[in-house]
């Protein structure tokens, strides 16, 4: 009997029953894969905020194997799920504008693609500070969309389509630039160890043909409760479909195809260009608390 299609798993980032294998995860993800290649922790504590599913926290296990591991998001769902298909190697809580953690707690806190989703950036950095140890390492992905030279800051001055990361991600930073970041980071007495860049021109391009472009033109033309049918995720759904009929379903997934294969020339662009500011669009940062 083949196995029935678990769609929270997928959907939550989970396979069925495992995590991502962590050598696929670190090929595949910069941000996993710049941690691991930056950070050589041994042993104490770390948290990963806003953790979702829990599909990279797993994975950390593989590569410190002595480290206890912690996940926190605001999403309760997401945070059940975790538990529910996690491997029991991770401690889940759910937050919310505090964290349920004592002070001098962590070893380190990974902050991945969350602050852009942040309403109160202030609180929950002094949050972050609070429950780090001194000396404590913070690393963070942030995307700076008011950064000079990249879509998105190109959609803003131009008043077209400078929503989309807002309606399709819900981001609500576009004011983020690298700047402004370090800046923040400095204010609460961080000390910048390292600084990566991510996302260039081309992995823009592809994002927003691949991605958002795609999604405005189901919805324009089927509405957005049609649409539905037709997101990555509800195509992921339908591989265990023998065969799919729907013509709009097979240009859909004949899209996401190409996607997947201009997604192998972007990967080299964000390991030749992971130094270079000039049109990334994400901020790569490993800082050191020091109080």
């Amino acid at each position: 009997m083949s196995e029935v299609f678990d769609y929270e798993k997928v959907f939550m980032g989970l396979s069925t029953g495992t995590s991502v294998k962590p050598e696929h995860l670190f090929k595949n993800d910069y941000r996993f894969r710049n941690l691991i290649e930056t950070v050589k922790l041994q042993k104490g504590r770390l948290l990963d905020i806003g953790c979702g599913g829990g599909s990279l926290t797993e994975n950390i296990k593989y590569y410190y194997p002595r480290v206890e591991l912690y996940g926190c998001d605001v999403s309760h769902k997401a945070i059940s799920l975790a538990k529910k298909y996690g491997s029991g190697n991770v401690k889940y809580s759910v937050n919310g504008n505090n964290f349920p953690y004592r002070s001098n707690y962590f070893d380190i806190c990974l902050c991945l693609d969350v602050l852009e989703h942040v309403p109160k950036v202030d609180l929950f950095l002094s949050e972050v500070k609070r429950i780090l140890k001194q000396k404590g390492l913070f690393y963070l992905v942030v995307p700076c969309e008011g950064q000079s030279f990249t879509l998105t800051s190109f959609f803003q001055r131009i008043k077209i389509g400078n929503s989309l990361t807002y309606k399709h991600l819900g981001h609500i930073h576009p004011e983020f630039t690298h700047q402004y970041v370090l800046y923040l980071l400095r204010n609460y007495k961080f000390t910048i160890l390292d600084i990566k860049y991510s996302d260039h021109l081309l992995s823009q391009t592809v994002q927003f043909f691949m991605y958002f472009l795609a999604k405005e033109i189901l919805e324009n033309t089927l509405g957005e409760k049609r649409a539905e049918a037709y997101y990555d995720r509800s195509i992921i759904k339908s591989i265990n479909n023998k065969k799919i009929t729907d013509p709009i379903m097979i240009i859909r997934k004949s899209w996401l195809s190409i996607s997947q294969i201009i997604s192998f020339i972007t990967k080299w662009e964000t390991r030749l260009f992971n130094r270079m500011y000039f049109s990334a669009s994400k901020l790569v940062v490993l800082a050191k608390n020091n109080d």
